[in-house]
Order: structure tokens, then C-alpha cells, then sequence
């Protein structure tokens, strides 16, 4: 959608300001539109996880893979002192405009992410797909 308003005449900061100005409304991406596909690793008996590796390897090769169709990430970490009984022990989120761009941007990328999953952890991951609401 656009708008023109013709300026005639108007003073603004001491001087005499004349011309059109040209409005253009662009849909912009919303909330609604955003899905974040989250992948939970299980606080589990005997469970290993590198989160160095996680953090510095494995989510940015994600985002470079994925190239456009991430729009970000986030990773998620249990804090020191939890306790014992915390479900979660670590977690990342990748958000993309659409589930249309989450499956371009995995298509012909998941089997190596998977592959790679192995250098940093023993635990099987659960896995969730979301629309982001707020």
C-alpha cells in the first residue's frame, strides 16, 4: 500500500519545508508467522554432553548450513548448582520465518547435523516444533 502527501509550505526548525513525501506500508514478518524448532537433551544416568562443542561447532554449522532459513538461535544450558532432578541439561532453539523455511533450510542438511551429534553428546534428544506465540 502507498500513500503520498504533498507538503506545501510547512516550517519546521526555522525554515520552509515544500515536496512530496511517499509512504510504503510492506507487509512485515509477525510473530505469527515464526516456528521454533527446539531440541531438549534429557538430564540422564550416565548422559555426556560438550557444550563448548555444542556452542562453538555444532549450532553455528546449523546456522551456516541453513543459511537464510535460520533467522536465529538460541542454546540453552543447565546452570551450575541445579538439582539433580532437573529434567534438562541442555537446549536449542532455532527459530525460522516459517515452517516452509525450516524445511528448505534442513532439506539437504539434517543427516550431516545428525551425524555430527555424536562429537558432542550420548543422550538422545527430544525434539519439537512450536509456533512462537510472544
Amino acid at each position: 500500500m502507498i500513500f503520498q502527501i504533498n507538503i506545501i509550505g510547512h516550517k519546521w526548525r526555522g525554515a520552509t519545508v515544500a515536496g512530496t513525501l511517499k509512504l510504503v506500508f510492506i507487509r512485515k514478518q509477525t510473530r505469527d508467522d515464526v516456528i521454533k524448532y527446539s531440541v531438549l537433551y534429557p538430564n540422564i544416568k550416565g548422559g555426556t554432553f560438550d557444550h563448548d562443542y555444542y556452542r562453538d561447532v555444532h549450532l553455528p554449522l546449523i546456522k551456516r548450513r541453513m543459511g537464510e532459513y535460520c533467522h536465529s538461535y538460541a542454546i540453552d544450558k543447565m546452570p551450575e548448582g541445579a538439582p539433580a532432578e532437573t529434567p534438562f541439561i541442555a537446549a536449542c532453539h532455532i527459530y525460522c520465518l516459517s515452517m516452509e523455511d525450516f524445511e528448505k533450510g534442513m532439506k539437504d542438511n539434517a543427516a550431516d547435523f545428525v551425524a555430527d551429534v555424536a562429537n558432542f553428546t550420548n543422550i538422545e534428544p527430544v525434539k519439537m516444533i512450536f509456533d512462537v506465540v510472544v
